[in-house]
């Protein structure tokens, strides 16, 4: 069983790799450094009669920085999985960060890693096409 868990934290870990990577690694600090005080906003209207991680981790616009903390979390600290989100982001994670360094070679996709991370769009639509 820890074969087949260091293989997806390794997967996970090539695909935030290939966003930061793409990114620029200060630009995410900048990014996360925003994402997490919107969150920290949140918590002070937390509703305890309902599910917490869906108040917390589901922005509305459904960003593309959540993804990418919760990939560097998956390896960084992983005590701190959001179970209601990864079950979401780590499948797409996985299968990407498999074959992370082949998509070098395929024509377009720096473009639509671009789109995916200006941070205006559902990243899911990028991640399927």
């Amino acid at each position: 069983m820890d074969e087949v868990l260091e293989l997806e934290r390794s997967r996970i870990k090539s695909f935030y790799r290939l966003l930061v990577d793409r990114l620029g690694a200060q630009t995410w600090e900048k990014r996360k450094t925003c994402y997490e005080a919107r969150i920290r906003e949140k918590e002070a209207t937390l509703d305890i009669a309902l599910p917490i991680e869906p108040q917390l981790f589901v922005p509305a616009d459904d960003d593309i920085d959540w993804y990418i903390l919760a990939c560097e979390l998956a390896f960084d600290v992983q005590q701190s999985d959001s179970a209601y989100s990864s079950k979401r982001i780590y499948p797409f994670a996985m299968a990407i960060g498999a074959v992370a360094e082949q998509l070098s070679s395929v024509p377009n996709v720096g473009s639509v890693l671009d789109r995916m991370l200006a941070n205006n769009n559902k990243p899911d639509t990028q991640l399927f096409e």
